[in-house]
Formats: structure tokens, sequence, C-alpha cells
């Protein structure tokens, strides 16, 4: 919820909390004294964090065969997110496996060796 609080003569404070994809705007104080305004503004961006689903989410193949896997990332902030793969702890460097989908969908490609 949005709280104005005012913390004697000379002090207005609007408290925001929690935040909300909502509450990003611009916002403006004004005060007037004596037939004078004055202002101030200032824009607020509030970050959410993207979703990520996997498929499959566990998989078993034969040596030598191919496994590929699709990560569907979701951003509501419209921001396309930075997607890397690993293997346990190590990069998957190999930019020709991974494939940009379009729409959120990101494709791991892994060919097998016999």
């Amino acid at each position: 919820p949005k709280v104005i609080r005012n913390d004697g003569d000379l002090e207005s404070v609007l408290e925001i909390n929690p935040t909300t994809p909502l509450d990003r705007g611009t916002y403006r104080c004004s005060v007037s004294d004596k037939g004078v305004e004055r202002s101030c503004s200032l824009n607020i961006t509030v970050l959410t964090r993207p979703s990520v689903q996997l498929d499959p989410v566990t998989a078993t193949v034969e040596v030598g065969s191919m496994v590929t896997l699709t990560c569907t990332v979701s951003s509501p902030d419209g921001v396309e997110p930075q997607v890397k793969w690993f293997i346990g702890k190590d990069r998957v460097t190999d930019l020709r496996a991974i494939l940009n989908l379009g729409n959120g969908m990101f494709q791991l490609t892994v060919h097998g060796t016999a």
C-alpha cells in the first residue's frame, strides 16, 4: 500500500511497501506557499524477476543420441533476458548449440558421440 506520512511541518514522506509493477511511473511532489508553487518529480522503475521453465525436467538418453533442452523465459519488464547454459559448473560455450527461438524460448542441442 501507499502511505503518506507527514513528519513535522517541513517533511512529507510517501512510502510504498511492498512495491509491485503497477507502482512504476513518474511521481511528483508539489508544494505551494503564499501563492508560489514548486514541484519536483522522479521516475520509479520496478524490476521483476524473469520466470524460467526448462523442458524436459529430466532425460535419459542412449550414448550417441541427441538431446534437446528448451528453456522458456518470460520477463514482465519486456527486457530480453540473457540466457546462459551450464553443464555442472562449466558454461556451454559452443554457441552453435544454443538457439534463440524467439518469444522467450531458447534451445540447447547436444549431439552425442558413440
